[in-house]
This record gives structure tokens, C-alpha cells and sequence, in this order.
């Protein structure tokens, strides 16, 4: 049995931390530059960039920081305490990691958002920039290899977040509150709209159901991955009760139409339907579970 525990929040949420250099206009007043000195823990080429052109004097170094969306950036692990708004670089997730939209000046390389990073300087090279978007891409490892928030998987205490409108699971430290995965659900090019999360008690597995899609997801919670899938069938599949003993999985079907099923009971060992019930006058637009 795990011993952690995993909270689990559903709906639409915003990516915190979407505008964290938004305060940094009044802070980034370039005084001559200032190498961060010491060991920052950024893998060599990484740590050039942050030192020589991020964590300068009246920007994102221990003196101006806190006037600077609160981002420190003089090591790999503050780095990782995110900003004001929440974090600033996600593992593995470079399209939704808001620090590489503010030193992007290249459109075809993907999103800009002004002010441009570093502000009232020189952009980052397209190499400077590729540099870094690739270091994210690999997980944004320290020098030494480690990747962020990979240690204590059978003991750190989570929050899950179904991102409806693009098909994702957010993994939130719950002691920093820093977003720190994003996990694509679905099966489709479609939007699906994950709506339901809930987490076994063991905190070994959590489950995902979408109103427009036609599975239910069972996610890995020790490593944030799809650990297998059960086909329901189409229909909005709203709210979903984990049993117990996490042996089953009841599922509702919000919406159902013409002959879609109404209510499902998944075997979670091997996610195999069980039982699957159907549109009647005993059982219309079945939501609520206890």
C-alpha cells in the first residue's frame, strides 16, 4: 500500500504562472551584469544562459527577484519554486512552460508574450533559445541529471487537475503548489474534455472520465502515466465512484442519447467492463454517485 496521499480538483483551470514576468518591467533596470557566483546546479550551457543574461542585477537575482515576479533564477532548484503566479518552467512540457513564451522573439518557433525576456536587453539568440527549450523538452534535469520533482514518488502528496479544454491531467506538488507535469489524456485528435478525477484510497491510481469521449482513463499516480483504459462507448461520461477496495469503477453517462449506455462498472485490474446499463425510464441522465 502507498502511504501518500493524492488530492484530486476537477474543471477548467488557467495555467498559473501564465504571466509571472508581467511585474518584472519596473524591476529589469540593467546595471553592468553580474555573474552569478558559485555552483547554480544548471547542466553548462543552461547555466551560462541563466547566469550571464537572467539572474543579473535588477533582474531575476537574489538583490531583485522579489521585484521581478518574485523569480529566482541564480539556481536550478529555485528555479523550480516557480514566481508570484505559480511556475515558471514544466518538465517535459515546453508548450506550456509560460518563461519560454517571454524569451521567444521567433514566431515559427512557437508562443511570444511580451515584455521580452531578458527585458530591455538583447533577446536570446535562436540557438540560446533552442538551448533552452530543448533542456525543457528532456525534462529540465540538473547538472548532475536529476529531473524536478522525481524523488519521494511513494510519499509526495499531489493534486490532480483535469484541463478540459485541451485534453490534459496537471500533477501538482501540493507542499509548493507548483504545477509539476502535464499529462495528455484522450484517445483522439478531438477535443474529449476530461471533467472527472478521483484517486483509488490506496493513493495507488487515479481515474479519469470525459464528457466527450468514449474511455476511462486509469493514470499511474507514482509516475504521472496512462496505466490502461476501458472502452465505454459514446456519451458524456460525467462523474465516476471508485469502490472501496479500488476493485471497481462505477461511471455515468450524463447524457445519454438514442441506444448509448447510461451507467458503466469497470474492473480496474484489467479494465475490463463489467457491467454496462442502458437509457431507460428507471435510469435517465444518471449523475450524482455515493
Amino acid at each position: 500500500m502507498s502511504f501518500w496521499k493524492v488530492f484530486s480538483v476537477s474543471g477548467w483551470v488557467k495555467h498559473i504562472g501564465f504571466l509571472f514576468c508581467a511585474l518584472s518591467i519596473a524591476a529589469c533596470k540593467h546595471e553592468p551584469v553580474k555573474s552569478v557566483t558559485g555552483d547554480s546546479g544548471f547542466p553548462g550551457p543552461v547555466a551560462k544562459i541563466m547566469e550571464t543574461r537572467c539572474a543579473t542585477a535588477g533582474c531575476h537575482n537574489a538583490a531583485s527577484y522579489q521585484n521581478a515576479g518574485s523569480l529566482l533564477l541564480t539556481s536550478w532548484s529555485s528555479l523550480f519554486q516557480g514566481a508570484s503566479n505559480g511556475a515558471a518552467i514544466i518538465p517535459f512540457s515546453p508548450e506550456y512552460s509560460p518563461l519560454l513564451y517571454f524569451i521567444n522573439t521567433h514566431a515559427d518557433l512557437g508562443l511570444m508574450a511580451s515584455p521580452t525576456m531578458p527585458y530591455a536587453s538583447t533577446p536570446l539568440s535562436k540557438e540560446d533559445y533552442l538551448l533552452i527549450r530543448d533542456w525543457v523538452a528532456a525534462g529540465a534535469p540538473d547538472k548532475n541529471g536529476r529531473i524536478p520533482f522525481a524523488s519521494n514518488t511513494d510519499t509526495r502528496q499531489k493534486i490532480y487537475m483535469t484541463m478540459q479544454g485541451c485534453d490534459l491531467l496537471a500533477s501538482v506538488d501540493a507542499e509548493s503548489g507548483m504545477i509539476m507535469r502535464y499529462l495528455q489524456l484522450g484517445k483522439t485528435a478531438a477535443v474529449e474534455a476530461p471533467h472527472c478525477v478521483r484517486v483509488s484510497n490506496d493513493g495507488r491510481y487515479a481515474y479519469v472520465s470525459f464528457t466527450g469521449g468514449q474511455y476511462l482513463q486509469k493514470i499511474d499516480t507514482r509516475t504521472d502515466s496512462i496505466a490502461g483504459e476501458a472502452l465505454l462507448g459514446p456519451g458524456s461520461w460525467n462523474l465516476l465512484y471508485i469502490s472501496e477496495d479500488g476493485a471497481e469503477v462505477m461511471v455515468t453517462n450524463f447524457s445519454p442519447t438514442g441506444p448509448e449506455p447510461t451507467l458503466a462498472i469497470v474492473k480496474t485490474s484489467d479494465m475490463s467492463v463489467e457491467q454496462i446499463y442502458f437509457n431507460s425510464s428507471q435510469m435517465s441522465n444518471p449523475h450524482g454517485i455515493t
